[in-house]
Parts: structure tokens; C-alpha cells; sequence
């Protein structure tokens, strides 16, 4: 399946194009916001389940992660993407990181209504180059989920190894329709009963959502990417053999 696009551009900013004059931050995770309170006279619809994907399971690193990230606007009429916020959780659902991302290019949408992000949550945070190393810091080595994550990776400045990408817009075993993605508000409903992005998102929330679908069909889908890999290394091998028989023959 063809990865979605993004829905507008990107502002892919590079290390050197943000310089920390500031003191060192550290980067520290912060607060889960608040789940919503819906009481039994509102007239937003009562979630099947509580917002909790957390499972019983260590705090740490764990060899596959969840990314997710937020978005404000910049250039005219905000529809370039600039990133905002960085939320990496792990594969219980531990928030490993999550930070907002300051920005020296001016942002002129922060489409608060969906992103959550003010203006506030970005005037003292961490630089983007500081979060971006800590964010690759992370995510090396490892197989990273997420929704539509071509998106992240590219507000990030950077690239993974398909092989180490798990993408729920893009895997049959979640994109059952033909002709249309899916998206996580839906994915995160049908298949875990629980209502997620009603209004402002969190990209902890989002993050945690991922990894939760990702458990649910984690067997399936690595015995399909472990399929899909022995065939190209038999396939590379045979051709490897082949040119080498030719060399041979000259």
C-alpha cells in the first residue's frame, strides 16, 4: 500500500539552522494531559473505555517504540508544517520523551484546536536540533511505530530503515478498506474501544494508541516483515550467485 501524504509541506529544518544560545536544558518528560471529563448530560459521546494504554512492564528503552509528533503552521496562511512536539513512548506505553520544540521561524497557526500547542508551550522549549539528537538518540537501532510516520521522520530532518519501520497507515493487517486510509481515531475505536483525538490531540495519547494496535497484531506482523526479508536476502543471494558465475565464464 502507497504511504498517505502528508497534507501540506514541511519545514525539514536542519541542525545547524537553530543555535542553543540558551542554558542547557535538560529534557525530561512532561505530564500526561489530563484525560477528558465527560459528564453523563454532555453532548460529546461517553468513550467505550478509559484512556489507558499503559500495560504492566518496565519504564525503559525496549526494542520497539512508538513515535509521534505535532505540527503548528508557518508561511502563508500556516499550511507549511513545522514541528512542535516530539512524543516517543515505549513499547508498554512508558513515555520515553516529550517535548515541545522551539522554533526561530515564525509560526503563524498553531492550530491549537488540534495540535493542543500554544504559543506558551513552544517560548521556552528545548531547540529543535537538542530534541532531534535526543529523538534519533532513541530511536536508533530500534523498530519505531506510527501512524502515517513519513510525516514525523520528515519533520525531523531525517531517515530510518524501512525494515524498521512499522506504519499502521500502511499495513493491510490494519487497512482493511481499499481506496481510503484509516485513520487512528478510527483504528484506535474499532479495533480498542476507545475514543481518542476528540478535539485538542496529545501526541503522548497518539504515541500510546500506536503501540497499543501495534501489540495487538505484533505476531502477524513480524512474521510477515520476517517473511518479506527472507525472500529479498534469498532473492539478493541468488543474484550475487549469478553475477559471480558470470564473471567466472569472461
Amino acid at each position: 500500500m502507497t504511504a498517505p501524504e502528508c497534507d501540506g509541506d514541511v519545514v525539514s529544518l536542519t541542525p545547524g539552522e537553530q543555535a542553543d544560545t540558551s542554558p542547557k536544558i535538560e529534557l525530561r518528560p512532561t505530564n500526561l494531559p489530563p484525560s477528558p471529563s465527560i459528564s453523563p448530560t454532555s453532548s460529546q459521546p461517553i468513550p467505550l473505555h478509559p484512556i489507558n494504554f499503559i500495560i504492566e512492564g518496565p519504564p525503559g528503552l525496549t526494542r520497539v517504540v512508538a513515535l509521534d509528533c505535532e505540527m503548528v503552521g508557518c508561511g502563508p496562511k500556516g499550511k507549511t508544517d513545522l514541528l512542535a512536539r516530539v512524543s516517543i513512548v515505549n513499547y508498554y506505553g512508558h513515555v520515553l520523551l516529550d517535548s515541545f520544540v522551539r522554533s526561530t521561524i515564525p509560526v503563524t497557526d498553531y492550530r491549537t484546536h488540534v495540535s493542543g500547542i500554544r504559543e506558551s508551550d513552544m517560548k521556552d522549549a528545548p531547540v529543535f536540533h537538542a530534541v532531534r539528537a535526543q529523538t534519533l538518540a532513541i530511536l536508533k537501532k530500534r523498530i519505531v511505530v506510527g501512524h502515517t510516520i513519513a510525516c514525523d521522520i520528515r519533520a525531523l530532518n531525517t531517515e530510518l530503515p524501512p525494515e524498521k519501520i512499522r506504519d499502521l497507515a500502511t499495513c493491510r493487517l490494519y487497512q482493511v478498506e481499499r481506496g481510503r486510509t484509516i485513520g487512528l481515531k478510527e483504528l484506535t475505536e474499532t479495533n480498542l474501544g476507545i475514543e481518542i483525538q476528540r478535539g485538542e490531540h496529545s501526541s503522548v495519547i497518539d504515541a500510546q494508541a500506536t503501540m497499543a494496535l501495534y501489540r495487538l497484531f505484533e505476531k502477524e506482523w513480524e512474521e510477515k516483515v520476517a517473511t518479506e526479508h527472507s525472500k529479498q536476502t534469498g532473492s539478493n543471494s541468488r543474484t550475487s550467485v549469478s553475477k559471480n558465475k558470470q564473471k567466472k565464464r569472461s
